[in-house]
């Protein structure tokens, strides 16, 4: 039996259901938090999987050497094998602790960079795939920006996930007033200060994929390339993904060798990555890179699809133990996620009685209670529920999904 620190989570379930198979698997698990109610607030049923959890410590994660220390003080108590997160905001503190704590990890600066939109920018600046961009913190300095990168261009803070305050403007106006509001943020939903920096983007015209990787610590395996449907214009709000992404074999590789080259050139070479890239006409271009699992449940359809267990070879590669990279089945998964198309409160929701019968539905959820106000999706915040569907081909995932959206009615009762 091993003893693994969880860092925070998301709020997705997947950090959660990742504590329960631990402690199926034999290990103990202490869940370290600095607010425990911020997940059971959101969903009671967090709770019992939280009872999973040997321990529960609440200190300070946002302060990273605090929270070396308070590590340190727990390894007194009960020698720590590993340390992980599903958290996205806490991917570097991991990488951090592990050093302080001789506990296998990626190199801290490496996730440092690539949590950095600005500086992971920056580190592949030289190569052919990174756009144009630019960063200023200032409305006054915005024309000059727009001046490096052109409109239409993409607006975005350096430090914030799930796409939020992500946006494409077509005016030097728009600019200014999307930058502004980044300019005065606060802190996010974790406590922690917000980056005043906005950083411009040239636009990518092309279809988004992500690349889904694995480092050892000297070499990275390629777990598959995941499609990635946007909505929400003129934000980017992630509508569906497919795994395996159905590519002609050029494209695909194409997408992986400049994600390669990028994950190799910051040195994130442990662990999971999640690196999102556009293939357009002129090449691949990196979107972003994310030192951790993929969200909105990639991992889910990865296992769907291969049997491959992304949670799982995470735990063993963080307690370090050996990793088996290899698949036991060749399928598609896909999931769709449910949003709103008014804004208005989300009254009631009704299921069609023979959406259990549907050919390859694995799963459908609605996250959203009734009673909560609704709003077409600014960001990946914005879901009110999703299906996960199965199949031989892209095709039949695809038939799969639009029967069982179709048969989950959200009644929206639109404000006055």
């Amino acid at each position: 039996m091993k003893h693994v620190v969880m860092l925070e989570s998301n709020t997705s379930g997947s950090g959660f259901r990742a504590i329960r198979e631990a402690r199926d698997s034999g290990h103990e698990i202490t869940f370290v938090t600095r607010d425990v109610t911020h997940y059971t607030r959101k969903d009671p049923r967090v709770r019992s999987m939280l009872d999973c959890a040997h321990e529960i410590l609440e200190t300070e994660t946002n302060d990273i050497p605090a929270l070396v220390d308070e590590m340190r003080r727990l390894e007194t108590r009960r020698p720590v094998h590993g340390v992980m997160t599903y958290g996205d905001y806490y991917t570097e503190a991991v990488a951090r602790v592990a050093v302080a704590l001789d506990l296998p990890g990626p190199d801290p600066e490496a996730v440092a960079v690539a949590r950095n939109k600005h500086r992971s920018r920056v580190s592949l600046a030289h190569l052919p795939f990174t756009p144009a961009f630019e960063i200023t913190t200032r409305p006054e300095h915005v024309p000059g920006a727009l001046r490096r990168v052109g409109l239409p261009c993409v607006v975005k803070p350096v430090d914030r996930n799930s796409g939020g305050d992500v946006r494409k403007v077509a005016t030097e106006q728009e600019a200014v007033e999307h930058a502004s509001r980044i300019f005065t943020a606060g802190r996010n939903a974790r406590g922690q200060e917000a980056s005043k920096v906005a950083l411009f983007e040239e636009f990518i015209e092309g279809s988004e994929y992500s690349v889904e990787t694995f480092g050892g610590g000297a070499t990275i395996a390629v777990i598959g390339v995941t499609t990635k449907e946007l909505v929400g214009h003129p934000h980017f709000v992630e509508a569906e993904h497919l795994f395996p992404a159905p590519l002609p074999a050029e494209a695909e590789n194409e997408a992986i060798a400049c994600v390669l080259k990028a994950l190799y050139e910051i040195g994130l070479t442990f662990g999971p990555a999640h690196t999102e890239v556009k293939l357009t006409p002129c090449g691949p271009r990196i979107i972003e890179i994310n030192p951790r699992l993929g969200g909105n449940l990639i991992p889910d359809l990865v296992r769907l699809a291969t049997g491959f267990d992304l949670g799982r070879t995470l735990l063993l590669a963080t307690t370090g133990e050996p990793v088996d990279l290899s698949v036991t089945r060749s399928r598609v998964a896909g999931i769709r996620f449910l949003t709103a198309d008014r804004a208005g409160v989300l009254t009631s929701y009704a299921i069609n009685e023979n959406i259990e019968q549907i050919p390859g539905l694995e799963s459908w959820s609605i996250t959203a209670a009734p009673g909560r106000p609704v709003s077409p999706p600014t960001d990946n915040n914005h879901y009110l529920g999703h299906v996960i569907a199965t199949a031989e081909t892209a095709g039949g995932v695809v038939a799969a999904l639009d029967a069982a959206a179709a048969a989950i009615d959200l009644q929206i009762e639109e404000c006055a």
